[in-house]
């Protein structure tokens, strides 16, 4: 199997929330795995709602600051206010250049993944490139 082959299997076992898949194919490095938007697999899962497998990635494979708060690279633009935890947090620009995990899981109204990744490190008011 491929390199490319890999990473598609992997990216697809994120969109689908197979975390079983995921602990199988880690023959390649899964930081450097990113989608065609540049999300990487932290973003898909939170953008999923997949808490199991951002559990695994904050916790079971103790990815760093880089990957918590990595941004895509897609363009788009609209903005999201959302309410989580008695806060509002306000994201300018969502699916624009530079969203994160977290900005992806407040659009999903995932307030588990808020909390988890919030708990691992992830920065709050980062804005959009416009």
């Amino acid at each position: 199997m491929t390199t490319n082959q890999i990473s598609t299997d992997i990216l697809l076992a994120c969109e689908q929330g197979k975390l079983e898949n995921i602990r199988e194919n880690q023959k390649i490095p899964l930081q450097s795995i990113l989608d065609h938007e540049g999300n990487n697999l932290l973003m898909i899962a939170a953008s999923k709602g997949h808490e199991d497998i951002v559990k695994y990635f904050l916790e079971d494979a103790n990815f760093g600051d880089s990957f918590v708060n990595g941004r895509n690279k897609v363009s788009n633009s609209s903005i999201y206010a959302k309410s989580f935890l008695n806060q509002y947090a306000v994201y300018k620009c969502s699916l624009q250049l530079g969203d994160t995990a977290l900005s992806k899981a407040v659009i999903g109204d995932y307030i588990t993944i808020v909390e988890e990744l919030l708990k691992h490190g992830a920065k709050v008011g980062v804005y959009n490139k416009v």
